[in-house]
């Protein structure tokens, strides 16, 4: 290839990459997930208003979550696609979005691409192979042209969406693994006697911008003005999905992290029975539609023995009858820097007992400039904290307990 054809598929690629960039904005699942992480924002805001009289956090961070938290994967799944070269068909680029939006009727519980990419795939090969081609003739050529790329459907294909599935799982542990989970609200509720008690609602919910190859000119057959570059003989173009991942677990009986790192770890089996899968398509085709269907079972398995985890377990966020709860805890405030965490239980303050957070209010009222802290972790064990108190501010010390019994 000379210096002036590498130019031109050079400057073929550019205006591909940007015209992908434009359309990542205006594509449904990018929209209707946007939209839905400012209307959890908003009914998390009004819940906590509801218990505590103000937000814990009053700050929309579910919307930045939603923009900020898949770049990172986004950028490493998008370099390996690349890379490696993994193309996918618009027909599955089409389907998914749709599998996504439909997933979000459930909630967030499967709307991971572990649930979505694979149901993707084995809905087109369902098309395929129960669908003739000749009974899509009522479609207009626009709209037809696409889905003759179901003969491309076979087992390399399969593969390939596999691989992505499992890039994306890779991501997913990564990012529990990392992520803090500071910003939890919770839920009130009472148990069977009438007791009031916490659970949390782990739901991260962002937006992987995945660049994605498709091979041929099929974007042409909707937008005849979508760019295409060419290698040799070959035509290619760059498309940036928006994928939406989701994930829930409500956590009432376990301490969080313990909960998070047992889940995460069931996934992690999942994606070596998914590797397995994809080494075997080598010798048996098949294989990698096997594997994603194992991908939707066995993550839904994993899902299930959470509930079953959760089933079993007490009430962890419940009320003492010696301390208070601790059900909260505000950013960048004394109670962070005290390193308390939910779930354990305020036993004195100042050393005066609590049983009432009037006690506790009372107790931080004699010292104005230090607080002392008993505090029984969820391991039963206890431990002195002590911290500064700012601005004369007894409420600004950042926590939030499980109100009075009434």
């Amino acid at each position: 290839m000379n210096h002036r054809n590498v130019k031109k598929v050079g400057g073929e690629m550019v205006a591909n990459i940007l015209t992908a960039l434009a359309v990542f904005f205006v594509q449904p699942s990018f929209l209707v997930g946007l939209a839905l992480a400012f209307m959890i924002s908003a009914q998390r805001k009004k819940r906590e208003r509801s218990y505590f009289h103000v937000a814990i956090d009053k700050r929309s961070y579910e919307v930045k979550t939603y923009l900020v938290d898949g770049l990172l994967i986004g950028l490493l799944c998008s370099v390996l696609i690349v890379a490696v070269g993994i193309p996918v068909t618009i027909d599955w680029i089409i389907l998914y979005q749709l599998i996504a939006l439909l997933m979000l009727l459930f909630g967030f519980r499967f709307i991971h691409p572990l649930f979505t990419f694979s149901a993707a795939v084995l809905v087109l090969v369902g098309i395929r192979e129960f669908i003739a081609p000749e009974n899509a003739a009522f479609l207009s050529n626009p709209l037809y042209e696409p889905f003759s790329q179901l003969k491309w459907v076979h087992s390399s294909f399969g593969l390939n969406v596999l691989i992505m599935s499992l890039l994306v799982l890779a991501g997913t542990l990564i990012y529990f693994k990392k992520k803090t989970f500071l910003h939890l609200s919770p839920i009130l509720s009472k148990t069977k006697r009438g007791k009031k008690t916490a659970s949390y609602r782990i739901t991260p919910f962002f937006v992987i911008p995945l660049v994605l190859i498709v091979p041929g000119s099929t974007f042409t057959a909707f937008f005849d003005w979508w760019p295409v570059f060419s290698i040799g003989n070959q035509q290619y173009a760059f498309f940036i999905l928006p994928v939406l991942f989701g994930f829930r677990l409500v956590i009432r009986g376990q301490v969080v992290s313990e909960a998070i790192r047992k889940t995460m770890n069931e996934l992690m089996i999942v994606g070596i029975l998914g590797l397995l899968c994809a080494a075997g398509s080598y010798w048996f085709a098949p294989a990698s539609l096997i594997g994603s269907l194992l991908l939707i079972l066995s993550g839904g398995a994993v899902l299930f023995r959470h509930y079953r985890r959760e089933k079993k377990a007490g009430y962890l966020y419940g009320f003492s009858n010696d301390g208070l709860k601790i059900i909260g805890i505000k950013l960048d405030t004394p109670a962070q820097k005290m390193e308390l965490k939910l779930g354990e239980t305020l036993v004195a303050c100042n050393d005066l007992p609590l049983r009432t957070i009037e006690d506790f209010y009372a107790a931080l009222a004699t010292n104005s400039v230090y607080c002392h802290l008993k505090v029984r972790g969820t391991d039963g064990e206890l431990r002195l904290t002590e911290s500064a108190l700012y601005d004369d501010d007894p409420y600004g010390i950042g926590l939030v307990f499980l109100p009075d019994q009434e």
